[in-house]
C-alpha cells in the first residue's frame, strides 16, 4: 500500500543585511575608521561623533542629532571630509610611536 506523497517546499532563506561597524576612510582609502558616540550638551540635543582612523591617524568630531546611528554620522562625515567644511586633526597611533 502506497502512502500519500506530500509535496516538498523549497526554504526560504532570508539575507539579512548587517550594519557595518567598521568604513572606509576617505583619506587613506582602508577599512580602518570607526566611529563612537558621546552625548553632547544637553540643551542643543545632539550627540558627538567621534571618528579616527587606525591607519592614517585621522581624528574628527561631527554634531549629529541622537536619531543618528554610526552609517548615518559616516555619511555626513564623508560629505564634509570631501566638501572640505570639517576641520580634521592627524593623531600618531601606537604602531607610529614605537
Amino acid at each position: 500500500m502506497g502512502g500519500r506523497r506530500r509535496k516538498r517546499y523549497k526554504k526560504v532563506v532570508k539575507l539579512v543585511r548587517r550594519i557595518p561597524k567598521v568604513f572606509r576612510c576617505p583619506n587613506c582609502d582602508s577599512v580602518s575608521l570607526t566611529i563612537s558616540f558621546e552625548e553632547g550638551p544637553e540643551a542643543a540635543g545632539d550627540k558627538e561623533a567621534h571618528i579616527r582612523c587606525g591607519n592614517c591617524g585621522l581624528y574628527a568630531v561631527l554634531f549629529v542629532p541622537l536619531s543618528y546611528e554610526p552609517v548615518d554620522a559616516y555619511s555626513k562625515f564623508v560629505d564634509a571630509f570631501i566638501s572640505g567644511s570639517i576641520s580634521v586633526k592627524y593623531e600618531r597611533t601606537l604602531s607610529e610611536e614605537e
